[in-house]
């Protein structure tokens, strides 16, 4: 069991690993064959759990999410009345603030015979296929304004009794999706 450990404690220093604050129970983490992918890619990640002591736990789910926020504050046009007034100000603005939710996907990988996960070191494979008409991730920002397209993965342990206040092992890591280059070789006369 101790070389298990070093081995999780290892790999937490490399990784941003989110867990139980209490460390008691173990960690969970994901490790991806890519560090970022194309529409249409295959993206492929193992799961790896440590479990130090039986922790009450009732799946292992995976949950997959896109999110597209942005916010604009543009000048309002002034009306003619303000145009003459000596106090018109040109501080008026317009906000437009969207959020569009891309996709949200939960599987479930492993479901635990008696709502215990017993001490041991586990790993499972997974793969997806990314839609192919994902805006790539973006994150931008001016002033007010801004425009964020970004994705996540999510590994957790769901209790069984759903309490929000039970000790927790999960992992959450941004998913980076790029952009295709479409270059035009063919020769123009």
């Amino acid at each position: 069991m101790g070389q298990l450990a070093d081995k999780v404690i290892s790999t937490q220093k490399n990784k941003a690993l989110y867990y139980d604050t209490r460390q008691k129970y173990g960690a969970i983490y994901l490790d991806f064959s890519n560090s970022s992918y194309l529409p249409n890619n295959k993206v492929t990640a193992t799961i790896h759990a440590y479990i130090k002591e039986p922790f009450v736990g009732k799946k292992l789910r995976i949950r997959i999410f896109g999110k597209q926020k942005y916010k604009f504050n543009t000048p309002e046009p002034e009306a003619k009345e303000r145009q003459t007034s000596p106090t018109s100000s040109n501080s008026l603005t317009s906000k437009s603030e969207e959020i569009k939710i891309i996709f949200d996907k939960v599987a479930t990988i492993f479901t635990a015979p008696q709502n215990t996960i017993e001490p041991g070191y586990y790993t499972y494979p997974f793969y997806f296929k990314l839609p192919a008409e994902v805006p790539p991730t973006l994150d931008w920002t001016d002033g007010s304004n801004y425009a964020k397209t970004y994705y996540k993965i999510a590994v957790y342990f769901e209790n069984p009794d759903g309490d929000k206040n039970s000790p927790k092992l999960y992992y959450k890591y941004p998913l980076v999706v790029k952009t295709a280059l479409k270059l035009d070789t063919k020769k123009k006369d």
